[in-house]
């Protein structure tokens, strides 16, 4: 026991410049490590702040032109449409389905 204390005693001693070098650059790592971090949330929590102004913004915005289009909407009637020209259309020609139109269908296959 004598002797490990000894030996990492000896250790420090030879090469304590060295290792409080060592020490002091891992701090320096970390302490930047820990300040980058901090700018990233910090940065972060201020644009989801703008993206959340934004999004009431923009919801603000939609619901003013909901209100306005219900409003719009409510005024049309038939005769607002025939002030801009437009009338009931003619029918000339009807469409109707005829009774050949299963015929396929019920031919006996012969195989």
């Amino acid at each position: 026991m004598t002797r490990v204390i000894g030996k990492t005693y000896s250790v420090v001693a030879e090469h304590g410049m060295r290792v409080t070098q060592v020490l002091l650059t891992g701090c320096l790592v970390m302490a930047l490590l820990y300040a980058y971090n901090m700018y990233l949330v910090i940065t972060r929590t201020v644009a989801a702040q703008n993206a959340e102004k934004q999004t009431t913004t923009l919801a603000d915005s939609v619901q003013g032109l909901d209100t306005q289009y219900i409003a719009l909407s409510n005024k049309i009637n038939p005769d607002m449409a025939k002030d801009f020209g437009l009338h009931e259309g003619n029918v000339a020609v009807y469409i109707s389905r005829t009774g050949s139109v299963g015929a396929a269908n019920t031919v006996v296959s012969q195989l």
